[in-house]
């Protein structure tokens, strides 16, 4: 009966294991995508979208995200210079409370 205890005990281990290894890919998966697509707006690449048919949180993010990055897109554009990138040909002046970390 020891053994049998034990060996199940051992099976079950080995289960929590790769459903906590697969749970945690499935979250790391979509974040990690989001961070990849950050990245490629900040270098000025706005053709980024994210799309992942889950109804949690980490789909709420995409699904702001990517909202985000249409509004950013817009604003850019329409702003009076900038450039086909998307980057500003002209400094803007920024109020006296925001500070950047360049």
């Amino acid at each position: 009966l020891s053994f049998t205890v034990m060996a199940t005990s051992h099976e079950s281990y080995r289960i929590a294991i790769v459903i906590g290894i697969l749970t945690a890919r499935s979250i790391a998966h979509p974040i990690l995508s989001l961070n990849a697509a950050a990245k490629n707006i900040a270098r000025g690449e706005w053709a980024q979208t994210l799309e992942f048919d889950r109804a949690d949180e980490v789909g709420q993010l995409a699904k702001s995200f990517t909202s985000m990055v249409s509004q950013l897109q817009t604003s850019f554009l329409t702003l009076p210079g900038v450039n086909a990138r998307g980057f500003l040909d002209q400094p803007v002046n920024l109020p006296v409370d925001v500070t950047t970390n360049e």
